[in-house]
């Protein structure tokens, strides 16, 4: 890759993620007088520490749950003969499908008003985020050599093995999985304000977009970018050099189909429960709730216009995730320079970034005489989408990247071909699920996104999510619930691309 061209692509990473965060640091801590009295007046109170542990506890809990449920059913959707196996591979992408503030609602709609409170928050967020745990599971069971496993089952039997081999040499992908799931829930903004849970989230957002406290709302925000960056930083020492994703299909090469026997009905059960209650019956639940096909032809009429710019903004950032992503990981991946180790490291910073916090970085940052055309129009949430879902496009293309022999491209190379036809004959093919993979993804994402767009959306810029959040509070009748469903189901297109690449990646 040119040089230039590389220098190009860091410093669109600096722009669009780095530099809104130091600038949140720095609005919290450059040029005033007894910042450490200003920060003690702000946090170190009795109600904001109590607000802080709180969500701490909420992180803990969600990620303690995931691992105890996402495991066994990663494992057995891709190394049993459950009942059903290959639907359940696809049925277990659904949540990814489904917000978590959206899951919300139709949770409110069976439990309401048990489900308001602190457990209702985990165990939303819990069924919402259980696929990162279970997708890692699976990327952990495709990655690792299964001659060690293989000599195992030889001594000792296939289910020994397992214990003795399999599952620590899969414990760092499901420990990175819980500790995403950590940070993601404990800066999680739209479930707890929609379940009335105070947390330390919506604490920093009632300072900046209630109380316009921006000094304050920057101190507070330091605490909560600490713990998510250390739980971060500790995902990445756990995953460096290993694959998050396996981009041929969620059961291709985990090693052989082990026999459940008499325990294939339970097991199988297990799993169709947890399918069920992660994702059809929230979905089943917000059809029923829809009311007749009326709903759906009044939403679509009040809402084309949102529909329309939800799908825009999402496709740009998707595909800007995409183009960046791609360079930044070939950078990372195939470059041979000193600074690959700290791209690497930069890439993975801006997961540890609570949406509240870069919400308000890019306010700060873009809300300037010379740059008011990016804050006051749509480009503002096209830049604060990438900005949060960039690491997973770099990371799932970093994997493609792993997963694709460097020999033939030394080949190509040596016949004379030059970058560009490499990346166009040999590096496009092969990568092409990882490449639909981190496109659908971002997609997905950038159509539920909530948490920053409700802090920088200008006026009448309205997204699909944002109007779905609004009406939330008002009234969730068929209008609303059949928003709900046309945005899952938009959402459930790139689901549906991914399960075809993975019965394609089976057939192979």
């Amino acid at each position: 890759m040119r040089r230039w061209l590389g220098g190009l692509l860091v410093a669109a990473l600096i722009v669009i993620a780095i530099l809104p965060v130091a600038q949140t640091i720095v609005q919290a801590l450059v040029g005033q007088d007894h910042v450490l009295e200003e920060f003690c007046r702000a946090v170190a109170t009795p109600r904001v520490l109590g607000l802080f542990t709180h969500s701490l506890l909420i992180g803990v809990g969600v990620s303690l749950c995931c691992l105890a449920i996402g495991v066994p059913v990663g494992f057995l959707i891709c190394r049993t003969d459950m009942y059903l196996r290959r639907a359940a591979q696809y049925a277990a992408l659904l949540p990814l499908a489904i917000p978590p503030y959206i899951a919300a609602i139709a949770w409110i709609k069976v439990l309401a008003p048990q489900i308001y409170g602190p457990a209702g928050v985990v165990g939303v967020l819990s069924l919402s985020y259980l696929p990162f745990v279970s997708l890692l599971t699976v990327a952990g069971l495709t990655s690792f050599d299964r001659s060690l496993e293989e000599q195992a089952e030889l001594a000792v039997g296939p289910w020994k093995a397992i214990g003795a081999i399999t599952l620590p040499l899969i414990a760092p992908f499901v420990f990175a999985g819980a500790l995403f799931v950590f940070v993601f829930s404990v800066s999680n903004y739209g479930v707890p304000a929609l379940l009335r849970v105070p947390t330390y989230p919506i604490e920093i957002f009632t300072h900046y977009s209630a109380f316009y406290d921006h000094r304050v709302a920057s101190l507070m925000a330091l605490p909560l970018l600490l713990v998510t960056a250390a739980a971060v930083g500790l995902s990445y020492a756990m995953m460096r050099n290993r694959r998050y994703v396996s981009v041929s299909g969620t059961g291709q090469g985990g090693g052989r189909i082990l026999p459940l026997g008499r325990y294939r009905g339970a097991g199988s059960a297990f799993a169709w429960l947890v399918i069920a209650v992660s994702g059809l019956i929230p979905l089943g639940v917000l059809v029923m709730a829809s009311g007749s096909a009326l709903a759906y032809w009044v939403a679509l009429k009040a809402s084309w216009a949102a529909i329309v710019r939800s799908l825009g903004i999402s496709a740009v950032s998707a595909a800007g995730c995409l183009g960046l992503g791609f360079g930044l990981a070939l950078l990372i991946e195939r470059a041979r320079w000193q600074g690959q180790r700290l791209l690497d490291v930069a890439t993975v910073l801006p997961l540890a970034v609570p949406a509240t916090v870069l919400g308000i970085g890019l306010i700060e940052l873009w809300n300037r005489p010379g740059t008011s055309w990016v804050y006051a129009g749509m480009p503002i949430l096209v830049i604060g989408m990438m900005a949060r879902f960039l690491p997973f496009s770099v990371r799932i293309l970093a994997s493609s990247f792993k997963q694709t022999d460097r020999h033939l491209e030394e080949a190509a190379a040596l016949t004379g071909a030059g970058g560009p036809a490499i990346a166009r004959r040999i590096l496009l093919p092969l990568m092409s699920p990882g490449i639909v993979a981190s496109a659908s993804i971002c997609f997905i994402f950038s159509m539920a996104e909530i948490d920053t767009t409700l802090l920088v959306m200008p006026a009448g810029s309205e997204t699909l999510a944002s109007k779905i959040y609004t009406l939330m509070h008002y009234d969730v009748g068929p209008f609303t619930v059949a928003l709900c469903v046309m945005l899952i189901a938009l959402s459930m297109i790139p689901v549906g691309i991914l399960g075809c690449l993975a019965a394609t990646g089976r057939s192979r």
